[in-house]
């Protein structure tokens, strides 16, 4: 865990090196910003003086100066509770897709250090429902981009039923939240999330807050509730604020066919990927074809990290493999003449590409024995 003095001072160190790095390019920064941040007002507990001095002449002279100096008449601010959530936008998943991120925000727009318990709500009337499956939690660094991993201070994994650390005013954390999405669903179908952000009493061990909730609406323990209202989640003036993301189904960005056919019914030229085969029956003998064709439809950019696997059935003899379209492609393969009824037949490859708007393909030759 990373104490609130220590995320300020990481903070302030990152903004004031940005701060000098870009000092040219303030206008570009601010366009570019994803998050806006909006002004905390005077901090909580703050004390505000006031005093004055009275001079005046009577009669012959001027008379002694009149000042409440020593008494300054004085109030500290109050707690203003007030946090903004937002959802970062719509998210394409693939029907049986897992860890797909939804990203939220969470502003402090308060005026004091503040916890807040996350609730993770999923609409059971839409089209499919998600499972969540994790929440990794991130601080800003105040130039209101996502940047896992770079500038933005991850501060780990989000417990349920917990609280988040103390996030200062005029702070956004960043909730990133992963799904599993089920199988079963066709393109054009959605399904939403909603994240509810509920402000808890600080200082208390993280993990471990208490809710401020009150009975009266807008009033906090020792403050306001400014919050407006997000979603039906929770309404406004009771500490909470939520946002509603939403996952579109979409098609397979790859799809595939297969074919089978005999290239002879000898099996004289079965490893030759230039001769030509005169086709025929499926006999003992016979060299036959496998083709596994992919097809990647352009959508998403190009596919990386594409394994392949298939293994031949025990009543085959491996002949040879060839494949076109793919990248980095390092196949793993039996020695030619490979008896499958002895030895494990399997052909495949990891890590490949293939590139949108491309076709990848696997073609095989077996003999049957």
């Amino acid at each position: 865990m990373i104490a609130i003095s220590s995320m300020r001072n990481r903070l302030a160190k990152i903004q004031s090196r940005k701060a000098i790095a870009t000092r040219c390019c303030v206008a570009a920064l601010l366009i570019g910003a994803n998050v806006s941040a909006h002004a905390a007002g005077t901090e909580f507990g703050a004390l505000i003086d006031n005093s004055f001095t009275l001079d005046y002449n009577q009669g012959a002279g001027a008379l002694p100066t009149l000042t409440n100096a020593d008494a300054p008449i004085s109030f500290n601010v109050d707690r203003l509770v007030d946090l903004t959530v937002a959802n970062m936008g719509a998210v394409d998943v693939v029907p049986g897709s897992q860890n797909q991120t939804m990203l939220f925000s969470v502003l402090n727009t308060g005026n004091r250090d503040e916890q807040y318990q996350l609730t993770f709500e999923t609409d059971r009337s839409a089209d499919f429902t998600p499972t969540l499956s994790g929440v990794e939690i991130y601080i800003d660094d105040g130039d209101g981009v996502f940047e896992p991993g770079d500038n933005d201070i991850a501060l780990g994994d989000y417990r349920m039923g917990g609280t988040t650390q103390a996030i200062p005013a005029d702070t956004t954390i960043w909730v990133a939240a992963q799904y599993d999405i089920p199988e079963g669903y066709s393109a054009g179908d959605a399904a939403q999330v909603t994240l509810i952000a509920q402000t808890y009493e600080v200082p208390v061990a993280s993990q471990n807050g208490t809710a401020t909730k009150s009975q009266n609406p807008g009033v906090a323990s020792a403050g306001r509730y400014a919050d407006g209202a997000g979603t039906d989640h929770e309404t406004m003036g009771d500490g909470a604020h939520s946002a509603q993301g939403t996952f579109n189904a979409t098609a397979a960005a790859i799809t595939s066919e297969t074919d089978l056919i005999v290239f002879d019914e000898s099996d004289v030229s079965c490893s030759d990927w230039n001769g030509r085969g005169n086709g025929g029956l499926f006999i003992p003998g016979a060299c036959i074809e496998y083709s596994y064709t992919y097809t990647h439809d352009g959508s998403g950019g190009d596919a990386e990290n594409v394994d392949f696997s298939t293994t031949l059935a025990p009543q085959l003899k491996f002949a040879s493999v060839t494949t076109s379209g793919f990248s980095s492609v390092s196949l793993i393969q039996p020695d030619s003449g490979a008896d499958c009824n002895i030895q494990d037949c399997a052909v495949q490859f990891a890590d490949a590409g293939l590139a949108a708007s491309s076709q990848g393909t696997v073609r095989i030759r077996a003999i049957i024995q």
